[in-house]
C-alpha cells in the first residue's frame, strides 16, 4: 500500500474533478490515498468500490495520517511536504463538496505531525505532534478544534532517538475514556489530565468506529498477533496471529464501524492484497479481495 508498513522509513527519515457523489452514510464507507509515489491523491468509496469521489490532490508530499469521525462524514489527514513547514492537518467531507480546511493553518508548533483521531463528538481533533524543544525533540499528543481553534499540548510521550520506538500503521484513537496510543512499554490511556499504562507488548493501537473496540498488535513473548480489548480494559482476547502457516503476512489491519469486519493487508510472495474478513478469524483465499486499494498508503473506513 505504498505499504503501509513502508511508512516506517519514510517517517523515520523526516523526523531525524471528479463530480462529487453523495456518500452512503449507512454502508461501510472506505477512504484511501492511492497515489503511490505520486504526491496525494484521497479518494472515498463504498467497500465494494462504487461510488468514488475525489477528496483531495496534490502532487507533491505524502499522507502521514487519516482518520474518519465516528459517522463517516469527515476525514482528517495529516500531510508532510519536505519543502514545506510547517506540516498540515486537513478537514474534509467523504462527500467531495466544500474545501478543505488546515486546522493548523497560522500555528507552527511541529515539524511534522503522525497518527490523527477524532473526539467522540467529532468536534475536536487529537494529533501526534513532533515538535522540537529544549534542545530534543518530542513525541507528543495534542489536540485541536475541528474549526482550528483551542490548540494544546496535553502530553510529552517521549523523546525522539535514532533507536528510539516509533509505531508504525498505528493511530490515536480517542474513545469515552479517553485518548488510547502505542509506547515504548505497551498501550496507553490519556484521560483527565492523567497517564494510565494499559496492556504491555502493544506495537500499534486502532479502533472500531463506534469506539467499542481497540485493536492492538502485541509482541512477545509468543507470536506476533492482533488482539481486541474494549477501551475499559474488559474482554481482552487474542484473534490470530500475523504471521501465517502457509508464509504469507499479515500486515495493517483496519477495523469496521462496528469491530465485527477488518480489512487487512496480506503480502503472499510480493503480491499485496487487501482482503476484507471478520474479526475472529484470519483471512482466508476464498475472502474477498478489495483490489482498489491494494496500492493504498493510507486506509481507514466506517
Amino acid at each position: 500500500m505504498r505499504r503501509w508498513s513502508a511508512l516506517l522509513v519514510v517517517f523515520a527519515a523526516l523526523l531525524l474533478p471528479a463530480t462529487p457523489a453523495r456518500a452512503a452514510h449507512d454502508e461501510h464507507r472506505v477512504v484511501w490515498d492511492g497515489a503511490g509515489h505520486h504526491g496525494i491523491v484521497l479518494r472515498s468509496a463504498l467497500a465494494d468500490g462504487s461510488g468514488e469521489v475525489l477528496l483531495h490532490r496534490q502532487p507533491r508530499g505524502f499522507s502521514m495520517g487519516v482518520a474518519l469521525d465516528a459517522g463517516g462524514r469527515r476525514v482528517a489527514l495529516a500531510t508532510a511536504e519536505p519543502r514545506r513547514r510547517p506540516p498540515r492537518v486537513l478537514v474534509l467531507a467523504t462527500t467531495g463538496t466544500g474545501r478543505a480546511h488546515d486546522v493548523l493553518a497560522g500555528d507552527d508548533p511541529f515539524y511534522a505531525v503522525g497518527a490523527v483521531g477524532w473526539s467522540p463528538n467529532g468536534e475536536r481533533l487529537v494529533l501526534e505532534a513532533f515538535r522540537t524543544h529544549g534542545g530534543r525533540n518530542d513525541r507528543e499528543l495534542w489536540t485541536v478544534g475541528r474549526d482550528g481553534t483551542g490548540l494544546r499540548r496535553l502530553r510529552t510521550v517521549g523523546e525522539v532517538t535514532d533507536d528510539g520506538f516509533l509505531p508504525v500503521g498505528s493511530g490515536v484513537p480517542w474513545t469515552r475514556r479517553g485518548v488510547f496510543y502505542a509506547a515504548a512499554d505497551g498501550l496507553h490511556r490519556f484521560a483527565r489530565g492523567r497517564d494510565h499504562a494499559v496492556l504491555r507488548g502493544v506495537r500499534s493501537v486502532v479502533s472500531s468506529g463506534d469506539g467499542r473496540w481497540l485493536f492492538v498488535e502485541r509482541y512477545g513473548p509468543g507470536p506476533r498477533a492482533l488482539w481486541r480489548l474494549h477501551p475499559d480494559g474488559t474482554g481482552l482476547e487474542e484473534l490470530f496471529t500475523l504471521d501465517q502457516p502457509d508464509g504469507s503476512y499479515l500486515g495493517s489491519s483496519r477495523p469496521s464501524r462496528d469491530g465485527t469486519e477488518l480489512l487487512t493487508q496480506v503480502l503472499t510472495e510480493g503480491q499485496v492484497r487487501v482482503v476484507r474478513h471478520p474479526v475472529e478469524r484470519a483471512p482466508l483465499p476464498s475472502d474477498p479481495s478489495l483490489g482498489f486499494l491494494d496500492e493504498a498508503l493510507e486506509l481507514e473506513w466506517r
